[in-house]
């Protein structure tokens, strides 16, 4: 087999996965299941993936590299607006790998790579948060906890817990970091 083939096997069974997560949560998603969606054998499955939980984590890194890629890009928009606009066009899915089970691996994997975003911003931006950051003797620290506040926010949104728009979102939290 070539690697052209290989690279669109694996493809196909990643992307059976997110389908399937659109769906249903993690934990309750079999390998199966998955070998069904993807229309592969279980050791087609085996060839390119130790388990569940290595696919898993393919995805996940997908999902940050694409979400950190489309921020670090786009300087007009802020990075609560990013976040927010993934969230709100994959709820389903980021519901279903992060807080709907007990892993919490793609929820610490946003905030580290917020973190990261916002100390990278902070370099050109002239907002108070990153004049803070600039300014700061301990600009990583306070990146992650901007960052893990924010993420906090829009973990609660996603769950229902505030009755506000997306856009309203946005709003108090680009007041809250101002």
């Amino acid at each position: 087999m070539n690697n052209q083939t290989q690279e669109r096997t694996k493809g196909i069974i990643i992307n059976a996965f997110i389908k399937l997560l659109n769906e249903k949560t993690f934990l309750s998603i079999s390998i199966q299941d998955i070998c069904d969606e993807a229309k592969v054998h279980r050791s087609t499955f085996y060839r390119y993936f130790v388990d569940k939980f290595e696919l898993y984590n393919q995805v996940v890194n997908m999902i940050v590299a694409t979400l950190y890629d489309h921020a670090s890009k786009n300087r007009n928009h802020s990075l609560v607006e990013e976040v927010l606009d993934y969230v709100d066009a994959n709820k389903a899915l980021v519901l279903n790998i992060t807080f709907k089970n007990e892993s919490n691996e793609l929820y610490n994997s946003i905030i580290k790579m917020g973190a990261k975003i916002i100390h990278e911003k902070a370099s050109y931006m002239d907002d108070v948060i990153s004049r803070k950051i600039r300014e700061s003797n301990h600009p990583e620290i306070l990146c992650s906890f901007y960052c893990s506040g924010m993420i906090e926010v829009v973990k609660q949104w996603v769950n229902q817990e505030y009755p506000y728009s997306k856009n309203e979102i946005v709003q108090i939290l680009n007041e809250i970091l101002a």
